[in-house]
C-alpha cells in the first residue's frame, strides 16, 4: 500500500440534469439533483483511496456548513483530513454542475476572495512516508511549497496541468510528470502556433524536464518518451457523465508513479480509472477499486 499526499482544491458540487446544457438567459428545468463532493485535487485523493491506498488532502475550507460537508464526504471515501485548513469568514469552494443527456457538463464555480493563499502553516512533516505528491494549479502557494518539499526528498510529484495562467508555469518547473488537459495546452503553446500534438508537447517540454502528458477524451492520451510522441486509444465504454474524468485521471497517475509504473503501464492504468469512472453520474461514483479495475483491464 503507497502514501499518496494530494494538494489543491476541494469543493461540494450540486448537480442538474437537463436535456441540454444551459445557453440562454431562461427558466430550465432539471430532471435530477443530487449532491457530491467535487474539487481536482479532492477527487484525485478519493481515486487513490479507492484504489487501495492511504491518502492526505491538503488543501483550504471556509469555517461554514459547506466545509463540514465537504470533510464528512472526504472521510466517507476514505480520505484523511487532517491537512484541511478552515478559515475563519470564508466561504468554502462549491459549483454548480449542468449535466447533458450525453454526459457533457458545464460547471459554474464559487471560490471566496477570502481564501487566504498563505502556505506557511504547512510542514515538512506533511511528507513523511509520502510515496508521490500530485497537485492541481488552484493554490500555487501551497502546490509549489510542497513540491519543492517534496524534490529535497526525492518524492515523486505529479501536476494536473489544467488552465493556471502564472500558476501553472510557476509550477511547472518542479514536476516529475506534467499532465495537461487539451485546452491548457493550446492556452501553453498558442504563441508557437504548433502544427500538431507532438509539436504542442515540445513546447510543454522546454518547462519542464519532468514527462509530459496531454488527455484528449475520446482520442485517449498522448505523451513524450526521449521526445518522441506516444499514444494510447481511450478505452471504449458507454460514457454517462465525463464530470471528473481528468482529475480521477491525475489521481491513478499519482497511484502509478507511486507503485513505480513507468511510460505505456502508467498511461494505460490511469486511462483505465478514468474510463470507468465515466460510466456513472457524477464526479465519484464510477470511480473502481482494485478487483473492478483489474477486471476491466482484463476483458
Amino acid at each position: 500500500m503507497a502514501s499518496i499526499l494530494c494538494v489543491g482544491n476541494t469543493t461540494l458540487d450540486r448537480f442538474y440534469t437537463v436535456e441540454s446544457v444551459p445557453s440562454q438567459a431562461t427558466k430550465y428545468f432539471s430532471s435530477d439533483y443530487y449532491e457530491l463532493g467535487g474539487g481536482i485535487a479532492a477527487t484525485a485523493a478519493v481515486t487513490a483511496a479507492r484504489l487501495g491506498h492511504t491518502v492526505s488532502l491538503v488543501s483550504r475550507i471556509g469555517d461554514d456548513s459547506i466545509g463540514q460537508q465537504i470533510i464528512k464526504d472526504l472521510s466517507q471515501w476514505g480520505v484523511a483530513t487532517d491537512h484541511l485548513h478552515s478559515i475563519p469568514g470564508a466561504i468554502s469552494s462549491n459549483a454548480v454542475v449542468h449535466v447533458d443527456k450525453d454526459g457533457e457538463r458545464q460547471i459554474t464555480v464559487h471560490r471566496d476572495r477570502r481564501m487566504l493563499s498563505d502556505a506557511s502553516w504547512i510542514n515538512e512533516s506533511i511528507l513523511d512516508g509520502v510515496d508521490s505528491v500530485m497537485c492541481d494549479c488552484t493554490w500555487s502557494e501551497g502546490a509549489e511549497r510542497l513540491l519543492l518539499m517534496a524534490r529535497e526528498r526525492g518524492i515523486p510529484t505529479v501536476i494536473d496541468a489544467d488552465l493556471g495562467g502564472d500558476a501553472l508555469l510557476k509550477l511547472l518547473p518542479l514536476a516529475d510528470h506534467a499532465a495537461f488537459s487539451t485546452p491548457a495546452l493550446n492556452k501553453l503553446t498558442e504563441d508557437r502556433a504548433p502544427r500538431d500534438v507532438h509539436e504542442a508537447l515540445l513546447v510543454a517540454q522546454s518547462y519542464t524536464s519532468g514527462v509530459v502528458y496531454v488527455t484528449q477524451g475520446e482520442r485517449g492520451c498522448f505523451w513524450l518518451a526521449d521526445d518522441q510522441l506516444c499514444h494510447l486509444p481511450a478505452f471504449k465504454v458507454d460514457v454517462v457523465d465525463t464530470t471528473g474524468a481528468g482529475d480521477v485521471f491525475h489521481g491513478a497517475l499519482a497511484v502509478a508513479v507511486a507503485e513505480g509504473k513507468t511510460g505505456s503501464e502508467a498511461v494505460r492504468f490511469a486511462s483505465a480509472v478514468a474510463a470507468l469512472k465515466c460510466t456513472q453520474p457524477g464526479g465519484r461514483a464510477g470511480i473502481p477499486n482494485q478487483t473492478q479495475l483489474a477486471d476491466f483491464i482484463k476483458e
